[in-house]
């Protein structure tokens, strides 16, 4: 479950159970009207009852997907050790492939470098690069299969233009945007102005969110999105993973590891 959310002892969100309640006490009257002669407990009951059913049921169907369900985004606060967190910046910081950004001109004044793969080779992944392992364990959702991953650097002056991820699209033209991208912000300056990821659905803003280090983010995959051009000094620094859940004829064009940057020649499997 990618919300993090306060629950009941049956296991359903605290927010949706006031639902529940508000649409059994709707109901409940209609009922009561129509002169069925239940009493009002023994009606709240059973359409709580059938409506966390129905929640249930398309909880469980493989194309449920539950951002879209409760919420654009969630923010996951504390994710990883300190220790991992600073192992992590000195790893990204101190990596061969890390250079002037390999992505679009939407990433303007940015740095990093992309590693793409398949589940597949996930363990090639780690292999390569151990100190993503931990990030991957925690972030990868287990209905995708297939996978950009990216540390993104900015400095003063930075910004990420409007897009929505589509990193896939250049090895196969018919993948739509992936499920879930997830963010863990693993450098922020202290006194960072500016840097602010904006969300938008449509043209209807629907997040902005003030980078905090150590937190672990996720947002729905066709969401446009931006960064406000960073107004401070100092290093703005995230690793950003697109998961897309593909078809077998999409995942033939995949391939099943590469590395994207402009610093060295890329490795393909």
């Amino acid at each position: 479950m990618l919300l993090s959310t306060s629950t009941g002892a049956d296991g359903f969100p605290d927010g949706l159970n006031k639902r529940f309640n508000g649409l059994a006490s709707l109901l409940e009257t209609l009922v009561l009207y129509q002169g069925l002669g239940k009493s009002r407990g023994d009606i709240r009951k059973a359409t709580i009852a059938k409506a966390k059913a129905l929640i249930a049921s398309l909880v469980s169907s493989p194309n449920f997907n539950l951002l879209s369900a409760l919420n654009y985004y969630s923010q996951h606060p504390n994710a990883f050790s300190s220790n991992y967190l600073n192992d992590l910046r000195g790893e990204i910081l101190a990596c061969s492939y890390l250079a002037i950004n390999n992505l679009n001109r939407d990433f303007v004044g940015t740095k990093g470098f992309s590693v793409v793969f398949q589940r597949s080779e996930l363990g090639e992944v780690e292999r390569r690069f151990p100190f993503f392992k931990p990030y991957l364990d925690q972030a990868l959702q287990p209905t995708c299969n297939a996978f950009y991953l990216n540390p993104l650097l900015l400095k003063e002056g930075s910004r990420v233009d409007p897009h929505i991820d589509r990193s896939l699209r250049s090895y196969c033209k018919t993948v739509e945007p992936p499920v879930v991208v997830s963010v863990l912000y693993v450098q922020v300056p202290s006194n960072l102005q500016g840097g602010e990821l904006v969300l938008r659905r449509n043209k209807r803003q629907v997040g902005q969110i003030k980078p905090q280090a150590n937190t672990l983010l996720y947002f729905q995959g066709d969401l446009t999105h931006a960064v406000n051009a960073v107004k401070t000094t100092g290093t703005r620094l995230s690793l950003v993973c697109e998961q897309y859940s593909l078809s077998e004829a999409e995942l033939q064009d995949i391939p099943a590891f590469t590395i994207e940057s402009r610093a060295v020649k890329a490795h393909r499997k």
